[in-house]
Protein backbone atom coordinates (compact mmCIF):
# COMPACT_ATOMS: atom_id res chain seq x y z
CA UNK A 1 0.00 0.00 0.00
CA UNK A 2 1.17 3.53 -0.77
CA UNK A 3 0.04 6.56 1.24
CA UNK A 4 1.13 9.88 2.70
CA UNK A 5 2.87 9.57 6.04
CA UNK A 6 1.35 11.29 9.04
CA UNK A 7 3.26 14.00 10.86
CA UNK A 8 4.13 11.53 13.61
CA UNK A 9 5.40 8.97 11.08
CA UNK A 10 7.55 11.64 9.41
CA UNK A 11 9.06 12.64 12.77
CA UNK A 12 9.97 9.00 13.40
CA UNK A 13 12.21 9.13 10.30
CA UNK A 14 14.63 11.68 11.80
CA UNK A 15 17.36 9.05 12.34
CA UNK A 16 16.92 7.71 8.80
CA UNK A 17 17.30 11.19 7.32
CA UNK A 18 20.45 11.83 9.33
CA UNK A 19 22.02 8.42 8.62
CA UNK A 20 21.04 8.05 4.97
CA UNK A 21 20.94 11.63 3.71
CA UNK A 22 23.09 13.48 6.30
CA UNK A 23 20.18 15.86 6.61
CA UNK A 24 17.41 16.87 8.94
CA UNK A 25 13.80 16.12 8.23
CA UNK A 26 12.25 17.88 5.24
CA UNK A 27 10.13 21.01 5.89
CA UNK A 28 6.74 20.40 7.48
CA UNK A 29 4.96 21.28 4.24
CA UNK A 30 6.72 18.48 2.37
CA UNK A 31 4.82 15.31 1.60
CA UNK A 32 6.49 12.04 2.46
CA UNK A 33 4.96 9.21 0.47
CA UNK A 34 5.48 5.81 2.02
CA UNK A 35 5.35 2.30 0.60
CA UNK A 36 4.12 -0.24 3.12
CA UNK A 37 4.22 -4.01 3.09
CA UNK A 38 2.40 -5.86 5.88
CA UNK A 39 2.01 -2.49 7.70
CA UNK A 40 5.80 -1.98 7.66
CA UNK A 41 7.36 1.00 5.89
CA UNK A 42 9.72 -0.40 3.25
CA UNK A 43 10.40 2.77 1.26
CA UNK A 44 9.54 6.44 0.95
CA UNK A 45 10.14 9.51 -1.14
CA UNK A 46 9.83 13.21 -0.40
CA UNK A 47 7.67 15.38 -2.65
CA UNK A 48 7.59 19.09 -1.98
CA UNK A 49 6.69 22.28 -3.76
CA UNK A 50 9.67 24.58 -4.19
CA UNK A 51 9.58 28.19 -5.29
CA UNK A 52 12.32 28.93 -7.81
CA UNK A 53 13.54 32.49 -7.65
CA UNK A 54 15.49 33.77 -10.60
CA UNK A 55 15.61 35.42 -13.99
CA UNK A 56 16.87 38.75 -12.63
CA UNK A 57 17.03 41.47 -15.28
CA UNK A 58 18.41 45.00 -15.23
CA UNK A 59 18.64 47.50 -18.07
CA UNK A 60 21.70 46.88 -20.24
CA UNK A 61 22.92 50.42 -19.58
CA UNK A 62 23.34 49.79 -15.85
CA UNK A 63 24.63 46.22 -15.91
CA UNK A 64 27.92 45.57 -14.13
CA UNK A 65 27.46 48.72 -12.04
CA UNK A 66 26.70 49.30 -8.39
CA UNK A 67 23.19 50.41 -9.40
CA UNK A 68 22.56 47.02 -11.00
CA UNK A 69 23.93 45.18 -7.96
CA UNK A 70 21.69 47.19 -5.62
CA UNK A 71 18.66 46.63 -7.86
CA UNK A 72 19.27 42.86 -7.88
CA UNK A 73 19.67 42.86 -4.10
CA UNK A 74 16.46 44.84 -3.54
CA UNK A 75 14.49 42.55 -5.88
CA UNK A 76 15.80 39.43 -4.12
CA UNK A 77 15.06 40.82 -0.66
CA UNK A 78 11.50 41.72 -1.69
CA UNK A 79 10.96 38.26 -3.18
CA UNK A 80 12.19 36.54 -0.02
CA UNK A 81 10.01 38.71 2.23
CA UNK A 82 7.03 37.66 0.09
CA UNK A 83 7.61 33.91 0.46
CA UNK A 84 5.07 32.38 2.85
CA UNK A 85 6.24 30.77 6.06
CA UNK A 86 6.59 27.00 5.72
CA UNK A 87 7.68 27.28 2.08
CA UNK A 88 11.05 26.54 0.53
CA UNK A 89 12.84 28.39 -2.24
CA UNK A 90 15.70 27.48 -4.52
CA UNK A 91 17.93 29.62 -6.70
CA UNK A 92 20.24 28.40 -9.43
CA UNK A 93 23.28 30.68 -9.29
CA UNK A 94 23.99 30.96 -12.99
CA UNK A 95 27.00 33.15 -12.27
CA UNK A 96 29.52 33.05 -9.43
CA UNK A 97 28.87 36.74 -8.66
CA UNK A 98 25.42 35.87 -7.26
CA UNK A 99 26.70 33.40 -4.66
CA UNK A 100 27.73 35.99 -2.00
CA UNK A 101 24.30 37.64 -2.20
CA UNK A 102 22.52 34.30 -1.84
CA UNK A 103 24.62 33.44 1.21
CA UNK A 104 23.90 36.87 2.77
CA UNK A 105 20.20 36.14 2.27
CA UNK A 106 20.60 32.99 4.35
CA UNK A 107 20.56 30.49 1.51
CA UNK A 108 22.62 27.31 1.68
CA UNK A 109 24.34 25.73 -1.30
CA UNK A 110 22.86 22.22 -1.45
CA UNK A 111 24.64 21.12 -4.62
CA UNK A 112 26.88 23.01 -7.00
CA UNK A 113 25.20 26.32 -7.99
CA UNK A 114 21.87 25.41 -6.36
CA UNK A 115 20.98 27.29 -3.19
CA UNK A 116 18.01 26.64 -0.89
CA UNK A 117 16.26 28.34 1.99
CA UNK A 118 13.37 27.08 4.10
CA UNK A 119 11.12 29.86 5.36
Amino acid sequence: MIRLLTTEEKLNLADVFMEEFENTLPPVNANVIGLFENDELIGFLVAETLLRVGMVWTKPEIRNTMQSALASKELAQYAYRSIPSGSSAIVIASEKKFEPLLKRLGMTEVVEKIFRKDF
